[in-house]
């Protein structure tokens, strides 16, 4: 629970960096931040996030003690990899007070940012792995408390987007040396780096990583495209209703994947394929039941969501833009926590990348075709088509690797009719109340209204989920498996 406790405040508090951070800069210079951190994330992330996905699946507390070559070699590759990062930082923030290249101290900044924050990515996967959930904590409260403290009042007092960068850089090498400390592990048995593990990993994880880019490089070629086409405010309001929206999916399906992919892969190591199908079968039931009922949701509650968080400058096209993202949002947190799984247990995740090539494709095509006649809404309709035909390959391609890691028709018809009956419960109350009010109470009224309609249907185990609970309520001391 301290691991998923943990997600939590790490989503609410990026959730509201990213208001403030709009707010306080305004479309325009949110603008110029949101394309340069973009960017940035777009060639970064995916340089050493394949690191992270291999910890995640091959280290473990018996990896620490029995093959010490599996830390070692994990470390030396991020060593590597972030030096190269760091150094291409360098050159882009040099060749910008040069003046040879006028945002090259953006981007330098941009990228030093992606690459703190992929490598304390890669620490909470070291410290998860190892069940050291009070460090996995700490490290998010730190994380977190700097950033909001340190880029906000930087925000506040600038109104810069290069400044606001900067202040970022300070706040996550400050999480990161924290973080590196506390995760050195002098007391485990010393390894190597091993070449051919490193091989092992890079097969295993960047099929993976060049799938997940996919979303980040629609969300800059998108976010360029309005830029050049219709000026860095419009580019300011598309990327508020992006990363807003994005943040809704990943909130549930981020915190859900950290401890259902390890309980498969745990399976898998100590019970067998059939164990790992089984759970990965409830894994995408239980899923698909937190995330159909959320997206449908913040799409119904989008006025009264607006009204409540958006920031007065933004409001308007932030609702009109996030609405046509949301099924393209749907379709990704679909692919990434329901579908990526299937290969990630049967350890074929090349494949991977067709689809996201797909998605990609579609994407581009259709915002070329619709951004003269819709304007910036053309690319919010693009990004959805994108990853809808990149989603319906992705689905095709699961199923055919294996059925039994799909959750029982009944439960997935159950989890369906209970999103409707939430949405229709909600379309006919809302709208009585102040939008604050409104948003809290259709909050309430559609989570029991769902509740009760997934109870019936029993989808994901919900009945088996609800007795846990009242075991863990009348015997708080005792511990449920």
């Amino acid at each position: 629970m301290a691991v998923i406790a943990s997600f939590v405040l790490n989503a609410v508090a990026n959730f509201a960096l990213g208001l403030l951070v709009a707010r306080l800069l305004g479309p325009e210079a949110f603008g110029v931040y949101a394309v340069a951190i973009a960017g940035a994330a777009t060639v970064t992330i995916p340089a050493l996030d394949w690191i992270r996905h291999a910890a995640t699946r091959f280290y473990s507390d018996r990896a620490r003690t029995d093959t010490p070559d599996v830390r070692a070699t994990l470390d030396r590759l991020l060593l590597c990899v972030g030096a190269v990062a760091a150094a291409g930082a360098g050159l882009c923030g040099a060749a910008g007070l040069a003046g040879a290249w006028t945002g090259g101290v953006l981007a330098g900044l941009a990228v030093l940012l992606a690459l703190l924050g992929t490598t304390l990515d890669y620490f909470g996967a070291l410290a998860r792995a190892l069940w050291r959930t009070g460090e996995y904590a700490l490290l998010v409260v730190l994380r977190n408390a700097l950033a909001l403290a340190v880029v906000g009042t930087t925000a506040a007092a600038t109104g810069d987007a290069g400044w606001t960068l900067a202040a970022g850089v300070a706040a996550l090498a400050g999480a990161a040396t924290f973080g590196a400390a506390r995760l050195r592990d002098p007391d485990a048995p010393a390894g190597r780096p091993d070449h051919a593990l490193a091989r092992s990993y890079a097969r295993y994880g960047l099929p993976l990583v060049a799938a997940g880019t996919v979303a980040m490089l629609q969300a800059f070629a998108n976010r360029a495209a309005i830029a050049a086409q219709f000026g860095s405010a419009e580019a300011g309001q598309f990327a508020l209703a992006y990363d807003i929206s994005v943040r809704v999916v990943a909130f549930s399906g981020t915190a859900l994947d950290l401890l259902l992919l390890q309980r498969a892969v745990q399976a898998h190591a100590t019970r067998g394929l059939r164990r790992a199908e089984r759970q990965a079968a409830r894994n995408m039931a239980l899923i698909l039941a937190v995330l159909a009922p959320l997206l449908v949701g913040y799409a119904v509650l989008l006025p009264e969501f607006e009204a409540v968080f958006a920031p007065p400058s933004f409001r308007g096209p932030f609702a009109t833009l996030s609405l046509a993202l949301a099924p393209g949002l749907a379709c990704w947190g679909a692919m990434a926590f329901a579908l990526t799984p299937v290969f990630q247990i049967s350890g074929r995740t090349l494949p991977l990348v067709v689809p996201a090539a797909v998605s990609l494709a579609v994407n581009l095509a259709a915002g070329a075709a619709l951004s003269r006649p819709l304007g910036t809404l053309g690319y919010a309709v693009a990004f959805s088509a994108g990853m809808a035909a990149g989603c319906g390959l992705l689905l095709t391609m699961a199923l055919r690797t294996s059925r039994r890691m799909f959750p029982r028709g009944g439960e997935v018809l159950g989890i369906a009719v209970a999103t409707l009956a939430m949405a229709l419960a909600i379309g006919a109350a809302k709208g009585r109340l102040s939008p604050g009010l409104d948003l809290a109470a259709m909050a309430g009224l559609g989570a029991a209204v769902y509740g009760a309609v997934l109870l019936a249907f029993d989808a994901g185990g919900s009945r088996r989920l609800l007795r846990a609970i009242r075991r863990i309520a009348v015997r708080p001391g005792r511990a449920v498996a």
